[in-house]
């Protein structure tokens, strides 16, 4: 809303409301359907009233009836001047009707969101996170994938001393034993396979993933609230290196974590979609979409191979990555 005002830009909102599955009687169904649009309608005459109220202009409303990939591809197609895609609910619904939702087109625009909020900041990027979009909303959205910065005063390293990393008492908080990969770029076309992508990676590193927004809904309240907020990276430690012979078969190696004294999860990367170097191929991709340039020596957080877990203050913990090493983490809040 800032940005339209100071760019002179406009606001528009398109409120969806998506069928379900299911036949009621004809005049029951008509009076559901009238119903749900009018709810829709309401949704977003309110919110144009916020944004009018914060920004002095007034929202040009659409309310469409349809399948909602369909809708957000044709509406952004006959409305090529979009340069800002943000969903305003993900799941609101009336009578089991979906009313707003949103697909990848969303992801095709939410650059200009993420990337307009970084170009506000003076805080050096130093790599990125690449996160797993579960279903439902990986249906929806039309992508399995997410990212987001990494900032540079945020990156760690293992050290004879117990790291220390800072996150948002009362909000939302988790950890994520991943392996860490740093970028080398090379003058040739952009990785497709896991294999190609290892020729553009120098170095591999076991390492953790903190999470940490003051809003504690980050997670629940689906992907592209995540992706808003910078894809929820709070910083990452850089362990012990994997030697380059281990590449091929990280797969093998059993990861678990551990939250003071309790294992929370264990897995290898077998159990990830295509593995870190999968993660690679998407991230290249992600960014050369977003006109995005590549810099070496960027670090790659590829992903959580035990799972989300949520920590408080004060908790140690602790990621085992087999013959490699370990890693250990503990915890404080703002303030303290």
């Amino acid at each position: 809303m800032h940005w339209a005002q100071s760019s002179g830009g406009s606001v528009q909102i398109l409120a969806i409301v998506q069928p379900q599955n299911f036949n009621a009687f004809g005049g029951v169904q008509a009076t559901i359907e009238e119903e749900a649009r009018d709810r829709a309608e309401a949704i977003a005459t309110s919110a144009a009233g916020n944004v009018f109220s914060e920004s002095g202009k007034m929202p040009a409303i659409a309310v469409k009836v349809g399948e909602a990939s369909r809708i957000v591809r044709d509406y952004l197609a006959d409305h090529p001047d979009v340069k800002w895609w943000i969903p305003i609910a993900l799941g609101d619904s009336h009578r089991g009707f979906p009313v707003v939702a949103t697909n990848d087109s969303y992801l095709a625009h939410y650059r200009y969101g993420q990337d307009q909020a970084l170009s506000l900041w003076d805080r050096e990027v130093a790599g990125w996170k690449v996160g797993k979009i579960n279903p439902p909303h990986s249906e929806v959205l039309g992508a399995n994938r997410l990212a987001g910065p990494i900032f540079a005063d945020s990156v760690q390293r293992e050290t004879d001393g117990l790291a220390k990393f800072t996150i948002f008492g009362g909000g939302f908080a988790a950890v994520e034993a991943e392996f860490m990969l740093r970028l080398k770029v090379l003058d040739e076309a952009l990785p497709k396979t896991p294999r190609e992508a290892m020729r553009w990676i120098d170095e591999v590193r076991i390492g953790l993933e903190i999470a940490s927004s003051p809003y504690a809904g980050i997670n629940a309240d689906g992907p592209c609230v995540t992706i808003s907020d910078h894809g929820n990276n709070a910083g990452i430690l850089l362990g012990r290196i994997v030697p380059e012979e281990m590449w091929g078969t990280l797969n093998c190696v059993p990861v678990s974590v551990r939250i003071d004294d309790t294992v929370v999860g264990s897995a290898t990367t077998a159990d990830m979609l295509d593995g870190p170097f999968g993660a690679v191929c998407f991230l290249l991709q992600n960014l050369a979409d977003r006109g995005v340039g590549l810099r070496s020596d960027w670090w790659i957080s590829s992903g959580a191979i035990t799972g989300v877990h949520e920590i408080r203050p004060g908790q140690q913990i602790g990621a085992s990555f087999g013959e490699i090493g370990s890693v250990a983490i503990s915890t404080t809040t703002y303030g303290e």
